[in-house]
């Protein structure tokens, strides 16, 4: 207990008493809101969803090139990627007008692609087109609504978008929609959503960005072996997005995440390692080589 003098030296003493106090806590505080180091466990799940997001691109233009061998239906065609036990199958379908109305989804082509082998295993032209699976269909409502939903973000986000979908183990659709730049020379990091869709693929339920306004920065391919970097004013973790960029192009990484409280390096197979704290925090936004 401090004990209070009235006036003069004491009152003085008691003041500076109280103000060092102040300032001790404050400091303890500011330490104790510092996030915890992260746990291997939790780097190693980011690399496995960034892997999964770069190899659902992947499928998607390996299907698009072995069906371009195979028949002029270009790219007016949308293609979803559907898991089936395991399999993955992009499918192509063709919603076309007639008489003035939209027809039924149907479905062009089917191929099986391997996602650790990265090759399309076969393509089918399914010719006359049926019905696409419901599978296809829900899948493909889900992103038309994640499309819908990203409309209140459009200036941090703003489209054409790399666009990849997953079945939730509740049922539910994750869509992540990263916004790509004109020139595939340039990797655009920090201008994505993730956004949850209702297993029916007509309700969005939660629409997440996963960087702060005002991170989105453009990075050049580097030549592998100076680091390229990009800084999160928010947050503490790289993204799935931002692994799946450095997966999709190899020649960015090796790549330095900048957080708030720590610094992390994404190899180009899309490893994650903890370099240690950021002693300059809260890290500017924007990047570069």
């Amino acid at each position: 207990m401090l004990a209070v003098r009235r006036g003069g030296r004491g009152m003085r003493w008691v003041r500076g008493g109280l103000l060092g106090a102040v300032a001790l806590l404050s400091v303890v505080a500011a330490q104790a809101v510092v996030a915890p180091r992260p746990s291997d466990g939790e780097l190693r799940a980011i690399t496995e969803s960034g892997r999964r997001i770069a190899s659902y691109q992947e499928a998607i233009v390996a299907a698009r090139k072995r069906l371009g061998e195979k028949s002029d239906l270009g790219d007016r065609i949308r293609a979803v990627v559907v898991d089936r036990n395991g399999v993955w199958h992009v499918v192509f379908i063709s919603r076309e007008l007639q008489g003035g109305d939209l027809r039924a989804w149907l479905v062009v082509a089917d191929a099986i692609f391997r996602p650790r082998a990265g090759e399309i295993e076969r393509l089918d032209v399914i010719d006359p087109p049926k019905p696409a699976p419901t599978d296809a269909q829900a899948a493909l409502r889900a992103i038309d609504s994640a499309r819908s939903g990203a409309q209140a973000h459009v200036a941090a986000v703003p489209p054409p978008f790399d666009e990849s979908v997953f079945r939730d183990k509740s049922g539910a659709f994750t869509v992540y929609l990263q916004s790509r730049t004109g020139a595939r020379t340039t990797c655009r990091f920090g201008s994505d959503l993730k956004v949850t869709v209702s297993a029916d693929g007509n309700q969005v339920l939660l629409v997440l960005p996963l960087h702060g306004r005002g991170e989105s920065a453009d990075v050049a391919p580097g030549d592998g072996r100076t680091p390229t970097l990009h800084s999160h004013a928010h947050g503490d973790l790289p993204t799935e997005t931002d692994v799946a960029l450095v997966v999709e192009t190899p020649r960015v990484a090796p790549h330095l995440v900048m957080t708030p409280s720590w610094i992390f390096r994404i190899e180009s197979d899309g490893a994650i390692t903890w370099l240690g704290r950021n002693e300059v925090p809260p890290a500017a936004p924007g990047g570069g080589t």
